[in-house]
């Protein structure tokens, strides 16, 4: 997490939020090390293979923008 904190943020925006920082970090580690990952998100969706979720976070990584409340 301290080593590529942005791409962690990227993970946990792909996730929808499901994923906490420190789920993100094991998720980066994992795909880093080629082991299976076992967080439910990562299960249902990629099959346990957390690569894939960090390949969705760096190609989708530039529609991430701010956070910005919505003004009525």
């Amino acid at each position: 997490m301290r080593r590529y904190p942005r791409l962690c943020a990227h993970i946990i925006c792909t996730s929808l939020g499901y994923a906490s920082p420190a789920v993100a970090a094991n998720i980066l580690r994992d795909a880093d090390h080629g082991k299976p990952n076992y967080c439910e998100w990562i299960n249902a969706v990629y099959r346990d293979d957390p690569r894939g979720a960090v390949t969705d976070a760096i190609r989708q990584r530039k529609y991430h923008r701010e956070y910005r409340l919505m003004e009525y």
